[in-house]
């Protein structure tokens, strides 16, 4: 499912008006169509409906719901205006001369007071997609009022205070428990905190060429539709060496869970051969914790972490792997971030970087620009934050831009870990949908990354690979919290279910 960020879904109205000879206001009258006809499912026989309608296009959308709503007897219409008659805009104005002096609605100027009779259904046609920073005044008021009412509320295209871009709420947000939007999904309503404002979202298609949407909407939520045609198959003749092998660099003191589960998952997950190196003192316990992994240990710290000498060693071993991993549990000791630093200009494989791999970059990413082969980042939003010079609040309060930026500027593909986790790379956008809060606990972001070097090792590239693993990741956690609660939940349950949750999309796509 494609969705849209402001500008973008001007642009689309834009083209739609030029090139499908339909004006603006036909748009609005098929978008106040598609509410009166979601008013009447959601309050089927019939009662008190108050429209609440702001100045613009969505206003507008408001009027015409509710021209047509009052032209049945069955319900009760009453628009509250936060507006003068004459400060609609064009459209919009053009819609409200259809009720202006139409008995059957009743039009109250409204005053921030609570209404004067209880409503059935409440309609909030307040502010569109071009809200930006906090709803103000009357606005914010009549978010407040809607908020307060004992009945259900149905938004119109995107709850009122919501912004379409970034799914923040600056001040009030409408609360509703139904949303119909126009073409395409606002991408405001896809991301924490605004998907938690919208409710139940439905899609009306008003006319708009899905070629015109196409060339303008770049953000994709993801679903099983999406990426059931990503999974890998096998030949029936294929063997190991077939299937793709992964290196893994990974492990220190203390840590050599991050390094086993990251090699279990890149296993779990179709590789065909998985090499581990490990600090040499901590080999033998690998080699007991992993019966399927090849270890190799590598030359050490005092600290008991790998040293930047081992880079010889590893660079070795480089030419026999499709994908190298580096940074589950390494440590950010000196000696080791240097050779991290050293594979990232060294290793022309594709190269997944993760945990304490993207540490050793802050303050050098410009390393990045050496890489000699494709680059895939994991970073949750601390990391992601270190590496760009920015806060974590920053990074949260605009995830789209934060990874697509990070993305265009490394040329890499980047996974934004976290609530709806954002995969940025190839010029695109895809907002993961599976997961919940039960996967907020340590070795998630292992498995992961094990998950997506196994991918890569069978061949696909970074991006579609990033997109199947995240997806997958999230349905083993979320397959996990339904036996496993969310509280008990724990990273290596993901590796017990993600073969279930390959064989659900497998028959998907089998069937």
């Amino acid at each position: 499912m494609l969705l849209a960020k402001a500008d973008q879904m001007r642009a689309i109205e834009e083209e739609a008006v030029a090139a499908q000879g339909v004006t603006l206001y036909e748009l609005m009258a098929r978008a106040g169509a598609a509410v009166a006809k979601e008013a009447r499912e959601m309050l089927p026989g019939g009662g008190r409906v108050v429209i609440f309608c702001g100045k613009g296009n969505n206003g507008g959308d408001g009027f015409i719901a509710a021209r047509l709503l009052a032209s049945d007897e069955k319900y009760d219409v009453e628009v509250v205006m936060l507006i003068g008659a004459g400060e609609a805009t064009s459209a919009a104005a053009q819609a409200y001369q259809e009720i202006a002096h139409l008995a059957a609605v009743a039009k109250t100027p409204f005053n921030a007071r609570k209404l004067t009779k209880p409503a059935a259904l409440v309609i909030d046609a307040i502010l569109g997609f071009g809200l930006k920073g906090a709803a103000r005044g009357p606005a914010m008021q009549a978010i407040n009022t809607i908020n307060a009412v004992e009945a259900p509320v149905l938004a119109i295209d995107i709850p009122s205070g919501v912004d379409a871009d970034t799914g923040q709420v600056a001040g009030e947000a409408v609360k509703a428990d139904r949303t119909i939007t126009f073409t395409c999904p606002k991408a405001g309503m896809a991301v924490h905190p605004g998907l938690g404002y919208v409710g139940a979202m439905r899609i009306a298609d008003i006319g708009i060429a899905k070629e015109t949407i196409a060339r303008h909407a770049n953000i994709c939520l993801g679903s099983r539709a999406v990426v059931r045609p990503i999974l890998p198959t096998r030949r029936t003749d294929a063997h190991k060496g077939d299937c793709g092998r992964a290196l893994v660099i990974a492990g220190s003191v203390g840590m050599t869970g991050a390094a086993a589960m990251s090699a279990q998952a890149a296993l779990k997950i179709g590789a065909g051969l998985v090499t581990l190196g490990v600090p040499e003192s901590l080999n033998d316990i690998l080699e007991i914790k992993l019966t399927e992994v090849m270890t190799k240990p590598l030359p050490e710290t005092p600290e008991r972490t790998i040293r930047a000498k081992a880079a010889e060693q590893i660079m070795d071993l480089v030419p026999a792997a499709d994908v190298v991993l580096a940074g589950p549990g390494l440590s950010t000791h000196t000696s080791t971030v240097t050779l991290v630093r050293q594979l990232v200009t060294l290793v022309a494989k594709p190269l997944v970087i993760d945990a304490d791999a993207l540490n050793a970059l802050v303050g050098k990413v410009e390393l990045l620009s050496k890489r000699p082969g494709p680059t895939i980042m994991t970073p949750h939003p601390g990391e992601l934050g270190r590496l760009l010079g920015i806060s974590v609040e920053e990074v949260q309060s605009d995830r789209l831009t934060a990874a697509a930026g990070a993305a265009a500027d490394w040329g890499a593909t980047v996974i934004l870990k976290g609530a709806r986790t954002i995969v940025a790379g190839a010029g695109c956008l895809h907002i993961n949908p599976t997961g919940n809060p039960g996967m907020a606990t340590a070795g998630t972001g292992d498995v992961l990354a094990g998950m997506v070097a196994g991918l890569i090792a069978q061949g696909l590239p970074p991006y579609p690979a990033s997109v199947l693993a995240v997806y997958l990741h999230g349905r083993a956690g979320d397959l996990a919290a339904i036996e496993k609660t969310e509280l008990a939940l724990i990273a290596t349950d993901l590796l017990d279910y993600l073969p279930i949750a390959i064989r659900e999309l497998g028959r998907s796509v089998n069937g």
